[in-house]
């Protein structure tokens, strides 16, 4: 299978493209602040925005002259239009398109290039709000890439809120074949070996499954060892975006 059909195109749906919804204005924040080509911004309380960006985010002061002042009924109108079920409470939505993936991310070598953290996949995450979560957890520390694979697409709007609009600091990747994914793969989960008498590659991988489930099989077959984090006798366990940022 070569790399240049084995991944999904994440920037399109039937040869369509596919639009990035950035709700809110966290998730707006951050997609300008890492240079996400936003082709459109709107809000319909200007000087809202305005404080919002004073308090949180004066870096961004010249970028407020890009965003489209609307009416309350023109900005509920483009939200419907966009799949959101009501206007965002910061009063301000933006959109793009999904990049198309970066092939040379699926490289050990090139992921390592960027940074000497892993790369982390989600193996058939459920729950949008905790895939965002992960991806806020890999843009945070630095991940070269974060690989979804099945489940939940990580470009939907609630996953992108979730992730505070962070899909533009980590390359985020849909995927459809682990075996396309080089370097060394560790899986978390609590049968695993102790993970501080692990050593992990560069350039390698931490793999993820859905709460409960975890990987398939297809991505256990594929990794190379399981890796576990410590804990106290008697809890049991931890959800996926604070067992991710423990091990991270």
């Amino acid at each position: 299978m070569s790399r240049s059909t084995a991944f999904t195109d994440s920037g399109k749906t039937a040869g369509v493209p596919q639009p990035a919804v950035f709700d809110g204005f966290h998730a707006w924040k951050h997609a300008t602040r890492f240079g996400f080509p936003l082709t459109a911004s709107w809000t319909d309380d200007p000087d809202g925005l305005q404080n919002l960006v004073d308090q949180l985010a004066p870096d961004l002061s010249s970028s407020i002259e890009t965003v489209i002042v609307v009416s309350p009924a023109a900005l509920a109108a483009r939200c419907q239009e966009l799949g959101l079920r009501a206007v965002h409470h910061t009063r301000v939505v933006a959109v793009g398109t999904v990049p198309a993936v970066q092939a040379d991310l699926f490289s050990a070598s090139h992921r390592a290039s960027l940074s000497d953290v892993p790369a982390v996949l989600v193996d058939g995450a459920r729950h949008p709000g905790t895939l965002g979560a992960v991806i806020r957890v890999a843009a945070a520390v630095g991940c070269p890439a974060v690989f979804a694979l099945g489940g939940v697409d990580p470009w939907l709007p609630d996953v992108i809120r979730a992730a505070a609009g962070l899909h533009g600091a980590v390359p985020v990747v849909k995927v459809e074949h682990v075996d396309l994914i080089e370097g060394q793969i560790a899986v978390l989960h609590a049968d695993g070996g102790s993970i501080g008498s692990v050593h992990l590659s560069s350039g390698s991988v931490l793999a993820v499954g859905a709460e409960r489930h975890g990987v398939s099989p297809a991505v256990s077959n594929r990794a190379s060892t399981v890796i576990a984090l410590p804990m106290t006798a008697g809890v049991s366990s931890l959800n996926l975006a604070p067992s991710v940022a423990a091990a991270l």
